[in-house]
């Protein structure tokens, strides 16, 4: 009994040791890495924070960067994007004086009580339910910390901002012509105006805006087919219900297309340079010798 007793007893002593071994081998390796180092190594780089998933200073960043890039933009532009520009005004002023007139006279001789409703309800994806849908990707993001979910919603809102809030106003301003319900023509123009506000159809820059960045971010395209589809059938709402010329219609696609994508091109250009790899200098020091550690976070 004696015997097995010391048996038993050794055995726990020699599992109790052993577990204290195992607890402090991390430390005594750490220790001897420490000790067979070179002297002047510089410790560990520390693992980068992962930015937050939506900063109000980093939007307001994006924003100033976007404004600048999005009005200096023509300074850049190089032959053909000169050669696009002008094809797309071309093509807004051909088809003012081909198509407005006589798409409007069909669409008003068509008009019925459910096609009424589809438009008005369609079009909403032009105004209220554009931010629906950035409020849904918005949410997403934040629930299942979806990063690329979360620069959709921010992009689709700067892209609003510039497009929808900022642009159209100026060119309706500007342009000053009348919509078709006021009966008074394709081609009455009173610029610098505040009653007549046609030009461009604003539903149709928000539509074509938050389309072209759902677009941008995602490959699938089935996703680009329904973000653009929906777009251009909110374009085709504003004519049903005599609220827009043909041409102003094709005018804020335009608009808010071009501006979508500038939008996503410039963030993502931004965020690939803070995200980027961050390169440093430090003196390295030896037994033998020194010189200079360069270090690159990736």
């Amino acid at each position: 009994m004696t015997t097995v007793a010391f048996a038993r007893s050794r055995s726990v002593i020699a599992s109790f040791v052993a577990a204290l071994l195992l607890a402090g081998a991390p430390a005594t390796l750490r220790a001897e890495e420490e000790a067979l180092a070179p002297a002047g190594t510089p410790a560990p780089e520390p693992a980068l924070p992962v930015p937050p998933l939506f900063s109000l200073k980093e939007t307001g960043q994006l924003a100033l960067l976007d404004a600048k890039g999005i009005l200096l933009a023509p300074l850049r532009w190089d032959g053909e994007d000169w050669l696009k520009f002008g094809f797309g005004s071309a093509a807004v002023v051909l088809t003012g004086v081909l198509l407005d007139q006589p798409v409007q006279e069909a669409s008003q001789r068509s008009r019925t009580p459910g096609r009424d409703d589809f438009a008005r309800g369609i079009q909403r994806f032009g105004a209220e339910y554009s931010w629906a849908v950035l409020g849904g990707y918005a949410v997403f993001g934040l629930a299942a910390k979806d990063r690329e979910a979360m620069n959709v919603a921010v992009d689709g809102l700067l892209a609003s901002l510039f497009a929808y809030g900022i642009a159209t106003p100026v060119l309706k301003f500007a342009v000053g012509r009348a919509r078709p319900s006021a009966d008074l023509g394709d081609h009455y123009f009173t610029p610098f105006s505040s009653s007549n506000q046609s030009f461009p159809s604003g539903h149709t820059t928000q539509a074509f805006a938050v389309a072209s960045v759902i677009a941008a971010h995602d490959s699938h395209l089935w996703v680009k087919i329904v973000a653009y589809g929906i777009a251009g059938t909110v374009g085709l709402a504003r004519i049903e219900q005599n609220a827009h010329w043909t041409s102003d219609v094709l005018a804020g696609a335009i608009l808010g297309t071009a501006i979508g994508n500038a939008v996503v091109l410039l963030n993502d250009r931004q965020r690939r340079g803070a995200e980027g790899p961050k390169v440093t200098f430090s003196p390295l020091v030896a037994p033998r010798g020194g010189g200079l550690l360069l270090t690159a976070a990736f």
